[in-house]
């Protein structure tokens, strides 16, 4: 799961830079904070890449045991 503190550093470089002037906002941020922005969206995108890259393919479980009848009826629900 990605972190709270990387969705928020995310959100805020986000909201400062699309809600002022893209271009008049960006031009006049020092090169420290653009430093600071640039690697915050470039963690979060690598945190998804990642948290999307580890999830199994798919999950299989078996039938319940307690179960009478036959196993092709509660195979799709498992």
């Amino acid at each position: 799961m990605i972190p709270l503190a990387i969705i928020t550093a995310f959100l805020t470089t986000i909201i400062s830079l699309f809600f002022n002037f893209i271009s008049e906002a960006w031009t006049s941020l020092k090169a420290k904070t653009k430093e600071v922005y640039a690697t915050n969206v470039q963690t979060f995108i690598e945190e998804v890449r990642k948290d999307f890259a580890n999830k199994p393919a798919k999950r299989r479980t078996k039938e319940p045991d307690d179960f009478k009848g036959n196993p092709n009826k509660v195979r799709a629900w498992c």
